[in-house]
C-alpha cells in the first residue's frame, strides 16, 4: 500500500497487554501473539491497535475502570512498542478502535463511563478512540432493571429497534455521555491536566483555542450530589457565571443553564456536568524553559538567532534568552522580547510529518498557536501535529519538527 501512497498509515492489532489471551503461546509457536506480531512488524508499522474491554463486577466497579484498568494497558502497550520498534518507536501511535463498559450497556452507569473512558484514554496517549458500537442489537432475553431503567443488553449507543426496545435510533445513555465531550472541547482545543480529591468524582479539562477553560465533572455517587470547589493553575476565570451543560441520570436530553461560579458547582448524583469558563483579563502568561522530557535538554534557538526560519533544536539547558519561552493567552509561544520577539512557527503552515518547527515574526496565525496538553505534548492548533525531537534524538543539536502524536517521550515537554 505504501508503494502506491506513502502517506497511508498501517497498524497492527495486538492483545491489550495483561488481558486474555496475552502471554498464551499456542502449540508449535515460540512466542505469544504480541511478541510474534511486533517482532515481525514493529519497525514498519505506524500504530498498534488495542481493543479495551473491562470486566466490571458491579456498577461502582465499572465507574472505577477508566482510572484503574486503562493506565496499565496503555503503559505496557507503549513498552511493547519501545521494545520492538527500534528507531521507529517514537513514530508509532496507539489506536483504541474498540471499547465499551462490557456491562450495563444501555443504562445510567454507561452514560458516566463513556465520557470518562474516552477522555482518560486520550490523556493516556491514544490518538483515536472508537466506541463499540453505534447500533448493535439484542435478542431481548435476560432483561433487567438498572437504576430505574431497562437494561436491554444492547451494546449500541442507540436502539436497534428490537421488539423489546424503544424506536430505532433512540439514544441510550452512552450516546448522551459521549455527546458531552463535544461540550467540553472542539478540534484545535487541548486537554490539560486535572485532578480530584475523591474517587467518586472524575474530572477532565480542556483549554480552548481562545484561552477559555472548560471542565467536566462526573459524579459517580448514585445517591448524593457533590459540592465541588474548583481551583485553577495558570488561569484566572472571569467573574461571570459559567455556562453549565448537564446530563442527568436517565435523562433523554442534555440541558444548559448559567449558574454557580467558576470556583463552585453542585453536581447532581450520577450526572455529567461541563462548565464553560471564560478567561478573566488577568490570566497570566506562563514563562520558562521548555524542557524536552526524553532528552533532558531544552528547546533552543540555535546561536540565539533572530532570523526568521531558524529551525529549533535541543540543547543543554543554559537559561539564556534563546531558551526562555512564554505561552501567551492567545496560545503563542514567544521567545525574546521587545522588537526582537519571535514566535514558534509551523513552517510554511505545514500539516505533514517532518514540517520544521522554526521561529518567525509573530503574526497571530493558527500556525503560530500551540496547545500545552496534559500528557506533556505541545500540539499545533493548525495541524494537530506534535512538537517532536527528530528521530527520538537526545543529543545537542537534535532538530525539532512536527510529527503525528504518538505518546513517546521525544514528544513530551514541560514549560517552566
Amino acid at each position: 500500500m505504501k508503494a502506491v501512497d506513502p502517506t497511508i498509515k498501517i497498524g497492527a492489532v495486538i492483545v491489550p497487554p495483561g488481558t486474555w489471551p496475552d502471554g498464551i503461546v499456542g502449540p508449535g509457536d515460540t512466542q505469544d501473539w504480541n511478541d510474534t506480531v511486533m517482532s515481525i512488524a514493529g519497525t514498519k508499522i505506524d500504530f498498534v491497535i488495542d481493543h479495551i474491554y473491562p470486566s466490571p463486577t458491579s456498577e461502582a466497579d465499572l465507574l472505577t475502570k477508566p482510572q484503574t484498568f486503562n493506565p496499565p494497558i496503555m503503559s505496557a502497550t507503549r513498552a511493547l512498542i519501545t521494545k520492538y520498534s527500534g528507531a521507529n518507536a517514537p513514530n508509532v501511535g496507539i489506536a483504541v478502535t474498540e471499547t465499551n463498559g462490557s456491562k450495563y450497556s444501555d443504562t445510567a452507569p454507561q452514560g458516566l463511563f463513556a465520557p470518562d473512558q474516552y477522555l482518560t484514554l486520550m490523556e493516556e496517549g491514544a490518538f483515536t478512540v472508537d466506541w463499540w458500537d453505534l447500533r448493535n442489537g439484542t435478542d431481548c432475553t435476560g432483561l433487567t432493571t438498572v437504576d430505574g431503567a431497562t437494561e436491554y443488553n444492547d451494546g449500541g449507543m442507540v436502539s436497534s429497534g428490537a421488539s423489546c426496545e424503544p424506536a430505532v435510533n433512540t439514544p441510550f445513555p452512552s450516546y448522551y455521555g459521549t455527546e458531552m465531550i463535544g461540550k467540553l472541547g472542539s478540534p484545535g482545543d487541548a486537554l490539560v491536566s486535572s485532578s480530584s480529591s475523591t474517587s467518586l468524582l472524575s474530572t477532565h479539562a480542556v483549554k480552548r483555542a481562545n484561552g477559555d477553560v472548560d471542565v467536566m465533572l462526573i459524579n459517580k455517587d448514585p445517591n448524593n450530589a457533590a459540592t465541588v470547589n474548583l481551583s485553577y493553575s495558570g488561569f484566572t476565570p472571569g467573574s461571570s457565571a459559567p455556562t453549565v451543560y448537564s446530563y442527568l441520570k436517565n435523562a433523554t436530553s442534555i440541558t444548559s443553564a448559567t449558574g454557580g461560579s467558576a470556583t463552585s458547582q453542585t453536581v447532581p448524583a450520577y450526572s455529567v456536568v461541563v462548565l464553560q469558563v471564560h478567561a478573566g483579563s488577568g490570566t497570566p502568561a506562563a514563562t520558562g524553559e521548555v524542557h524536552a522530557i526524553g532528552a533532558g535538554k531544552c528547546l533552543d534557538v540555535n546561536g540565539a538567532s533572530t532570523t526568521a526560519g531558524t529551525q529549533l533544536q535541543l540543547w543543554d539547558c543554559l537559561g539564556g534568552s534563546n531558551q526562555v519561552w512564554t505561552h501567551t493567552a492567545s496560545n503563542q509561544l514567544t521567545v525574546y522580547s521587545g522588537t526582537s520577539q519571535m514566535c514558534l512557527d509551523d513552517y510554511g503552515k505545514g500539516t505533514t510529518d517532518g514540517t520544521k518547527a522554526v521561529i518567525w515574526s509573530c503574526n497571530g496565525g493558527t500556525n503560530q498557536q500551540w496547545q500545552l496538553n496534559a500528557n506533556g505534548t505541545i500540539t499545533s492548533v493548525l495541524s494537530g501535529l506534535c512538537l517532536d525531537a527528530s528521530g527520538g534524538g537526545t543529543a545537542d543539536g537534535t532538530l525539532v519538527q512536527l510529527w503525528t502524536c504518538n505518546g513517546q517521550s521525544n514528544q513530551q515537554w514541560k514549560l517552566g
